[in-house]
C-alpha cells in the first residue's frame, strides 16, 4: 500500500508528517502509516512520544498524518 500524494512533507528524527487537502486522503494515509508502524515497531523502532497514524486538523482546513 502506498501513501496518497501529500500537499507537503516534513521529516523529523523519529517520524515524518504528511499533509493532505481532504480528510479522506488523510484517513487512507493513516491506514498505511498504521501498517508501516506495526512492521517497524516489530524491528525495535522507537517513535518517541508520537503516535504514527494520528490525524490532526490544521487551521487552514488541511489534515496532517504522523507517519513512521
Amino acid at each position: 500500500m502506498d501513501y496518497p500524494e501529500p500537499l507537503s512533507f516534513r521529516a523529523g528524527c523519529k517520524v515524518c508528517w504528511r499533509t493532505y487537502a481532504t480528510l479522506d486522503e488523510a484517513k487512507k494515509a493513516s491506514e498505511v502509516a498504521k501498517n508501516e508502524a506495526y512492521e517497524v515497531r516489530g524491528m525495535g523502532y522507537d517513535f518517541g512520544y508520537l503516535m504514527p497514524s494520528s490525524i490532526s486538523k490544521n487551521e487552514d482546513h488541511t489534515y496532517t498524518v504522523v507517519c513512521p
